[in-house]
């Protein structure tokens, strides 16, 4: 197997082998290395904007340039943002939203949701922001709350918190407006341990480094 590295000529970017030899031509704005046979690669469109994908080590385009935004793939799922606007007005992906919506009705035009391998959508980019997916579970944001789905875009912890970080070991940090500290919760969605830390961090074998009044320490 060629080992594929990215490789700059002029302003554009693509891939040859250590010997310098192009395997792939540079055509792209940027380009990422490849990671289990995918690279993440950047185009300008037609309106001068950003587009991602992702191309196999053959060059093919395996995830089209539709995305104003992509994560890496974590287990087959890539994180991805768009623009409603030029969803709405790109014929080649506008079917996803109906036609002739103002973005105007929207909270923020920006939107995050998670495609598979092939680039299907898995969840609808609706929400402000989403974390990789951690025991089964994201932490998302949706207009300005935060709560967790599952890999189906089900709500499964509902939107109730100003903050919420990634599930490990069973538990995660979350933070609420009142009081305005962190504590931990279950994946049922039921606190364990209670809101009176400034800052939480995830639990790793066992512990979590949390602040108090600013101090750190560890808790179990």
């Amino acid at each position: 197997m060629v080992n594929l590295i990215p490789y700059r000529i002029g302003d554009l970017w693509g891939f040859s082998d250590r010997q310098k030899n192009i395997l792939i031509d540079c055509i792209y704005e940027w380009c990422w290395p490849f990671e289990n046979g995918r690279a993440r690669v950047m185009i300008k469109d037609a309106y001068g904007e950003n587009r991602y994908g992702f191309i196999n080590e053959s060059g093919k385009i395996t995830v089209p340039f539709v995305f104003d935004e992509v994560s890496d793939f974590v287990k087959g799922i890539a994180r991805v943002k768009v623009n409603w606007y030029y969803l709405i007005k790109d014929k080649e992906i506008g079917h996803r939203f109906p036609i002739g919506t103002s973005k105007a009705q929207f909270h923020d035009r920006w939107k995050w949701g998670f495609i598979n391998s092939i680039g299907n959508e898995l969840v609808p980019c609706v929400y402000n922001s989403v974390e990789e997916y951690s025991e089964g579970l994201s932490s998302v944001r949706y207009y300005g709350k935060c709560g967790y789905i599952n890999r189906y875009g089900d709500e499964i912890i509902p939107y109730q918190f100003s903050e919420a970080m990634k599930f490990s070991e069973g538990l995660a940090a979350i933070k609420q407006k009142i009081p305005d500290m962190y504590g931990y919760i279950d994946q049922t969605g039921a606190q364990v341990i209670s809101s009176r830390f400034n800052y939480a961090n995830p639990f790793n074998e066992g512990l979590a480094c949390v602040r108090i009044n600013g101090r750190y320490g560890f808790i179990n």
